[in-house]
């Protein structure tokens, strides 16, 4: 092997573990994902600059986010705050990502044996955890407030950020992805439902019960792979099973699961959504988008803007945790249109891979629509959800979008 073919190696390995460990850095941290996804992105567009690669800036679908961006940007110009302003400006780094995710995949730079590094921290994510529900204590120390409380919850190698369950119900999709290009389709099948299983058990202990559907949608998206009806009736025996068993085990999951849920929907003979706090969040961001219809109050702008309206709803926060009111409220008209569009071509897109799979079995869009299932799932109107420009929060979905860039039909042929 010449020294330059050496060296492209070398090179492509390391960008597909910046790639491939971008999923474990935000478990790490926000900041080492950042690094991860920045280092990647640079590598790929100096890349893209040297070899004049240039038509792929002007491709239709990074218009759209071209557009959304200037939008953002706008709305956080016209808040007249330099530090909204600042991060708006820093959205446009997600944007070249998802430039360079599209180009590594297309150049064949993507490596699927290093496709389970995320998978591998993924058993140590579970391993920990495990510790923590039957010991109290995590692998890493981390003894919470787990026997403590009425309302508990276990959080593993996070400590006292307490998103366990949102990371694995976000990143089990992206790894499932993995999983199923990797493993023939038996295997692929038998290891993605046991982690479906642990993580749900491992969900059920960490109280955050928006996490828990997530992952019981993801499930369903999950078993369209499966044809064969006895295995259908297993896995969902064993969820009931897993259900059951939590609640035997410790019975402060019914009550954070099901007693709280419910007495924060039904709550002095009214009905909330969700419960009277998120009512509130959600009548804040009206008063606020009324004010500013049209590129509204700039990104992030909630916790600044929804004090304004103190004197009418106690509904203050750091979003309004409901991403199409954040949505609306922050970007105004212009923007929720923009967000619209790309959230009806989401499903457009779902659909079509969903019809083309079952008319082709051994099709490969049944992958396409996991990725593209997630995001539908975590996008749905109805549900809670955290702060749509947090870094930790874009990360995720930007990554997860990344995917369907990857040629299914070049990289593998399912097999039985």
């Amino acid at each position: 092997m010449s020294v330059s073919e050496d060296f492209k190696l070398n090179y492509s390995n390391f960008i597909n573990f910046l790639f491939f460990s971008i999923p474990i850095g935000l478990a790490v941290g926000p900041l080492i994902a950042e690094i991860l996804l920045n280092l990647f992105t640079i590598l790929i567009i100096f890349e893209i600059i040297k070899k004049k690669k240039f038509e792929i800036f002007r491709e239709n679908i990074f218009i759209y986010f071209y557009l959304f961006y200037i939008v953002v940007l706008f709305s956080a110009i016209l808040s007249q705050n330099e530090l909204i302003i600042t991060k708006a400006f820093f959205y446009l780094r997600l944007i070249l990502f998802l430039i360079s995710a599209k180009y590594f995949f297309e150049n064949k730079y993507f490596n699927k044996k290093l496709s389970l590094i995320p998978l591998i921290f993924l058993l140590i994510i579970f391993v920990d955890a495990q510790f923590q529900i039957f010991t109290g204590v995590s692998l890493f120390g981390n003894r919470g407030q787990y026997w403590q409380q009425d309302n508990f919850n276990i959080s593993g190698i996070f400590f006292e950020e307490e998103v366990l369950g949102s990371y694995l119900s976000r990143i089990l999709p992206i790894i499932n992805f993995f999983i199923i290009i990797y493993f023939r389709k038996k295997l692929s099948l038998s290891i993605g439902l046991i982690i479906f299983f642990v993580a749900l058990w491992t969900t059920l202990f960490t109280g955050e019960r928006v996490a828990l559907f997530l992952l019981v949608l993801n499930l369903v998206v999950f078993i369209f792979y499966i044809k064969k009806i006895k295995i259908l009736l297993s896995v969902i025996f064993l969820v009931f099973l897993i259900f059951v068993s939590s609640i035997k085990f410790n019975e402060k999951v019914f009550n954070r699961i099901v007693e709280t849920t419910q007495n924060q929907i039904f709550s002095d003979n009214k009905i909330y959504w969700i419960s009277e706090t998120h009512t509130n969040h959600i009548i804040s961001s009206y008063y606020i988008f009324l004010d500013n219809k049209i590129f509204g109050s700039g990104p992030k702008s909630f916790r600044i803007e929804c004090k304004k309206y103190q004197h009418i709803v106690k509904g203050c926060s750091t979003h309004p945790h409901n991403i199409f009111m954040q949505i609306l409220t922050e970007t105004g008209i212009i923007g929720f249109a923009i967000f619209i569009i790309g959230i009806i071509w989401l499903y457009k897109f779902f659909i079509i891979n969903l019809i083309n799979f079952f008319r082709n079995e051994n099709s490969s869009n049944y992958l396409y629509f996991i990725p593209l299932a997630s995001l539908i799932i975590q996008f749905l109107p109805f549900l809670p959800s955290g702060n749509f420009f947090n870094n930790w929060l874009s990360i995720i979905f930007f990554y997860t979008f990344s995917l369907i860039f990857l040629d299914l039909k070049k990289l593998i042929v399912f097999s039985n």
